[in-house]
């Protein structure tokens, strides 16, 4: 397999690791008791910012787009990856308490090593030369 494929490959399992993990609190109720869940239920307890219900889904279409980038090698997908990891980094402290189930932290635990290994596959490697041989939308190409 060819290093080009390699990093799709771990593009294409981090992106659906998230989407998987997007949709934990959907399963869980299946696979645990109520005071599991109800323990659970506490995630954003003493938030400092009110979220919004349709936050999430912003966050999965925000990496839907930046999996797309990356997949076709588009420059920006890459400071887009670490950007989205600053904004999660330093939204950290208003989001209140966070509680996952045990599988999905460990979901999320891989989704982070994954995004690691894109990150440096897609600057420090062959695969960087891909990105930047394409141009992004609207450059000025020099003459």
């Amino acid at each position: 397999m060819t290093l080009t494929r390699r990093f799709r490959s771990f593009v294409l399992a981090s992106l659906g690791l998230y989407v998987l993990w997007f949709y934990f609190p959907f399963v869980d109720p299946l696979l645990f008791d109520e005071q599991r869940l109800l323990d659970w239920s506490a995630s954003g307890y003493d938030a400092k910012l009110p979220f919004p219900a349709w936050y999430p889904y912003l966050w999965l279409v925000y990496f839907l787009i930046v999996a797309y980038g990356l997949y076709n090698f588009h420059r920006w997908s890459r400071d887009a990856l670490i950007i989205g990891y600053l904004a999660g980094f330093l939204l950290a402290p208003v989001h209140g308490t966070t509680i996952q189930s045990p599988a999905s932290e460990v979901v999320s635990i891989l989704i982070t090593l994954l995004d690691g290994i894109v990150i440096g596959m897609a600057y420090f490697s062959s695969v960087a030369e891909r990105f930047d041989k394409k141009a992004s939308p609207g450059a000025v190409r020099p003459q």
